[in-house]
């Protein structure tokens, strides 16, 4: 969120210089217009008895040095280019002077309009922080009474339902937790490698239930500063998603290379696919694709995986095709 509202006060900038920038130069271009049509055309005798109109001495004098009409019509055409550099000087100062003061001026409005949208998401945020932490307690009580209620009660389809709607709710509450965390735990060099294998190995129970074949490929001793378990957090979010939406008796591949002072984590699988409206909105709170149906999810993975990227300086891509599958690229710097 701070990311955003830094783009948006960039693009505030942006917009005001944009419009500073467009009226200069359309001063210039007017400028250059009225030069060429009147001040850069060489002064007529008719002009300099125009200029006398008002001043009479001036015109009994020129009468007088009639003889020498043709200097000063020399001299008046010499004004008259001196006066268009004057205007060219001045309009280049007053230029320079209008862009310093519309940058001063638009950074300053940029950031006292700002104020009131970012003190409102401060706001959201520790409210969510607050609920998070306060419902906490609760959910973990609800957990451990009905992991202390009898075998035979648990089995009822009641309890059951009421269990793991239970476990979805901590899940959702953990997961806001790490979504409104500000800081990121202990950033070290750490072998990806050997933790995508760890994690791999981790979510094959997952994909044995559904006969689904986890393919792992990855290059080894890829090494990348970060905090493992946002490493670790990003990747399983990655991987259970494909698990979660592939058919049975199908295959996930998981591809990790150095590619271009990038390090690419490639996640295919042969699910459900998502449809092409929207991939865009993919990684939004709460959002799921609209061919989801009743598989179980709370639309909040992808927006982790989204966050963590963002913290290091990453980015992902999405390809896919309903009913045939998706392509999850994930890259950080190396």
């Amino acid at each position: 969120m701070d990311k955003l509202i830094s783009r948006t006060r960039n693009r505030f900038v942006v917009t005001i210089l944009s419009i500073v920038v467009s009226s200069i130069v359309l001063s210039w271009a007017m400028l250059q217009i009225y030069s060429s049509s009147e001040l850069a055309k060489p002064a007529h005798i008719s002009e300099v008895h125009q200029s006398t109109e008002n001043n009479e001495a001036f015109a009994v004098y020129l009468k007088e040095q009639n003889a020498y009409e043709a200097h000063f019509v020399t001299l008046a055409s010499e004004i008259k280019q001196q006066e268009a550099e004057r205007i060219t000087r001045a309009l280049a100062f007053t230029s320079a002077v209008v862009i310093l003061l519309g940058t001063i001026a638009a950074i300053f409005a940029g950031r006292r309009l700002i104020q009131p949208v970012k003190h409102a998401y401060e706001s959201q945020e520790r409210f969510i922080q607050d609920a998070a932490h306060e419902l906490r307690n609760p959910l973990a009580a609800m957990a451990a009474a009905l992991q202390q209620a009898p075998a035979d009660v648990r089995k009822t389809p009641l309890v059951k339902t009421f269990a793991r709607q239970t476990k979805r709710l901590i899940h959702i509450n953990e997961d806001l937790l790490f979504l409104e965390r500000r800081s990121t735990k202990m950033i070290e060099k750490i072998n990806i490698s050997e933790l995508l294998e760890d994690v791999t190995e981790e979510l094959q129970p997952l994909a044995y239930k559904k006969s689904i074949k986890l393919v792992l490929k990855t290059e080894p001793a890829i090494e990348k500063t970060m905090s493992a378990v946002d490493y670790v957090r990003m990747i399983k979010n990655i991987i259970d998603n494909a698990i979660k939406y592939s058919p049975e008796n199908t295959e996930v591949t998981i591809t990790q290379r150095y590619r271009k002072h990038m390090i690419e984590i490639i996640v295919k699988d042969h699910g459900i696919g998502i449809p092409k409206s929207d991939i865009a909105s993919i990684g939004e709170r709460f959002f799921r694709a609209s061919n989801t149906g009743i598989i179980d999810g709370t639309g909040l993975g992808l927006a982790i995986v989204q966050k963590i990227l963002n913290v290091y300086g990453g980015s992902k891509t999405i390809e896919s095709t309903p009913t045939k599958g998706t392509t999850v690229t994930l890259r950080l710097p190396a």
